[in-house]
This record gives structure tokens, C-alpha cells and sequence, in this order.
């Protein structure tokens, strides 16, 4: 994802199919960026809407965010102090091999393979998957197969 420069970046795992990056955004309003591969962004702290042709939607520790590569946006902080999230950007096909599980159609919207901008986390089992998720980027490489499974 492009981030402005009060963002700051910080690598946790990369190989030709994933790319994780915890971001943390000081609280930039208002500025376009654009996503440069699809993208799961898991927002840990703060919140922020994100706001893009589609409307707006809601970002905070418990929701998911998806991007799409080339989707342009803009993000707005409600409140002081930023955000932090962990960024998971899938290169490839590899966005279209994980949607095909639940979207065996996925080809025919290949270029938007998200079908939502964002969910919202209604049970606790799914956020300690995600955040041993991204316990495991920071423990890379020697989780590097799980995460890209």
C-alpha cells in the first residue's frame, strides 16, 4: 500500500507471493494513495475510515480490510494519535488462489477479487487466528510456509 511519509514502515516477511509490513500512520487525513497489490490489512490500534469509490468503511482492531491492486482511496483518523496495522500483500495470482476457496468464480472479477471492502470480526476465534497470523510474519523465516499457506 502507499503510504504517505508520517507513515512508517517496518518489513516483517517478504517473498515473491507475500509481502507483510506493520504500518504505523501518525494520522494523515485526506491525502489519495493507492494500493499497489491486493492487500488484507489488519488494523491493530486507532481507526480510520477508508474512503473510495465504493464509500466509506469502518477500520479498527476488530475489522479486515481488503484492497484491491489500483484501488485508490483516501483514509480520514475520527480521532488523534494514528493507527497501526499489519499489512498483508499478496502478489501474484496469489490474491485469486485464496478467494477461490470461498468464490470458485473468482476469475471472472480477477482484477477486484474481494467481493466486500472490509468485515467486521464477530467472533473472538477469528482475531487470534489473524493475530497469530501476524505473530508468525515477525517470527519469519522460519514460519515463512505457513504464512503463504
Amino acid at each position: 500500500m502507499v503510504r504517505m511519509p508520517a507513515a512508517q514502515q517496518h518489513l516483517l516477511f517478504e517473498t515473491d507471493l507475500l509481502r507483510v509490513v506493520d504500518y504505523r500512520c501518525r494520522g494523515h487525513d485526506g491525502v489519495a494513495e493507492q494500493a499497489q497489490e491486493h492487500e488484507i490489512v489488519l488494523p491493530r490500534s486507532g481507526s480510520y475510515l477508508r474512503r473510495d469509490a465504493s464509500g466509506l468503511c469502518v477500520a479498527d482492531a476488530n475489522h479486515v480490510l481488503f484492497f484491491h491492486r489500483g484501488q485508490t482511496f483516501d483514509i480520514h483518523h475520527p480521532h488523534p494519535g494514528g493507527d497501526r496495522s499489519t499489512d498483508f500483500a499478496l502478489r501474484g495470482d496469489a490474491a485469486l488462489e485464496l478467494v477461490r476457496h470461498f468464490d470458485p468464480r473468482v476469475e471472472d472479477h480477477a482484477h477486484r477479487p474481494f467481493s466486500v471492502g472490509g468485515i467486521t470480526l464477530r467472533r473472538p476465534i477469528t482475531g487470534l487466528a489473524l493475530n497469530r497470523l501476524t505473530a508468525a510474519a515477525r517470527s519469519a523465516p522460519k514460519e515463512a510456509l505457513l504464512l503463504e499457506e
